[in-house]
This record gives structure tokens, C-alpha cells and sequence, in this order.
């Protein structure tokens, strides 16, 4: 098939045409391998083997990878825009406060986990019975 042998240069080498359609589709559709395969071109009676030794391909798997932090980057600014207004009209007040918590988490402004009491130096404890 021609299209599988055209190479696709990625950050991680080239990949055929084929591979990279799977990424695409895999990446979108959750990593559902077997649709994916098949969405990329490849035969409905061979797309799950042929999916699953594709995400075992380093080149492949990288650029699965790649395209995912991608996603994650682009989708990141409309999560902080939902957990902000969260924060300020969910009907919850227990809502708005884990919203207003975790903006303040990723802020970097954090409560301590726990509280650690430590004495540096000796500790005298005398105690008089009265006798």
C-alpha cells in the first residue's frame, strides 16, 4: 500500500503515513486501540493485533506521548477557567471551597499537610509530689 510507506517526519523519526493516522485517532479517542487501527486504514480483522503492536513501537509510543502532553496543554486553560468559576458560583459551598483550594494548590499557596513539633536541645520535667 503506498500510503503506509510514505514516511512522516516527527520529533521522534519517521513514521508511515498509517502510524501516523493511529496516533491521531488514538490520541482522540482515548486510546482505544482497535478503532483506532481501523480508523487509520489498517484491516477490521487485524486492527487489534496490529494496534497493540503499535503502541509497543518506541517511535510510536513517543509521539502517543507527545501528541497526549500536547492535549493536556491546550485543554489546560479551559479546566482552570471551569475550576475558577466553580470557585465562585457553584450552589455547594463545600464545591466552591475545593475549588478555591485547589486554585490555591497550584498557585503554590498550600496549607501544610501536617504540623511538625519538634524540641531541638533537652527537656526537664520536674514534678514535686509534696513530700
Amino acid at each position: 500500500m503506498p500510503n503506509e510507506l510514505k514516511p512522516i517526519d516527527t520529533p521522534n523519526g519517521s513514521m508511515t503515513t498509517k502510524q501516523d493516522l493511529f496516533v491521531d485517532a488514538y490520541v482522540a479517542n482515548g486510546g482505544r486501540i482497535e478503532a483506532a487501527a481501523i480508523e487509520a486504514g489498517y484491516s477490521p480483522a487485524s486492527a487489534r493485533t496490529i494496534g497493540s503492536r503499535l503502541v509497543k513501537d518506541s517511535k510510536v509510543l513517543q509521539e502517543i506521548y507527545r501528541r497526549t502532553v500536547e492535549q493536556v496543554a491546550l485543554a489546560a486553560p479551559k479546566a482552570l477557567a471551569t475550576v475558577e468559576r466553580l470557585a465562585v458560583t457553584a450552589r455547594s459551598e463545600k464545591v466552591q471551597l475545593e475549588a478555591a483550594s485547589d486554585l490555591l494548590d497550584r498557585a503554590g499557596v498550600k496549607a501544610p499537610d501536617r504540623v511538625d513539633h519538634r524540641v531541638i536541645g533537652e527537656i526537664s520535667v520536674n514534678i514535686d509530689l509534696g513530700s
